[in-house]
């Protein structure tokens, strides 16, 4: 095998990867998009961010007493930030 072709295949096995994944993000959007429509999947999506906000910050303390002090610094803050945006968007961004 040439080296031309070789790179002929590599290109032609990058283009299909490159398909399935483009479909496969189409999918994936359409049935978030649909799904988003039911008012128990929001409950679900939101209940499931302010949970990870909420360990994040919780388990920053436990960081903190076993002397990650820096990392506990960033759990914390991200989660601090994570959660006022979240209640941000739930205060001003309501659905009608």
């Amino acid at each position: 095998m040439t080296e031309q072709e070789f790179d002929r295949k590599i290109e032609h096995a990058a283009e299909r990867f490159e398909q399935k994944m483009e479909g496969a993000a189409d999918k994936l959007d359409k049935t978030v998009s649909r799904k988003w429509e039911q008012k128990s999947f929001r409950i679900l999506m939101k209940s499931i961010s302010f949970a990870a906000e909420i360990g994040l910050m919780l388990c920053s303390g436990l960081l903190f007493h076993s002397g990650h002090k820096m990392w506990a610094s960033i759990c914390f803050w991200l989660g601090a930030l994570g959660l006022l945006c979240d209640l941000l968007r739930l205060i001003f961004l309501r659905r009608k």
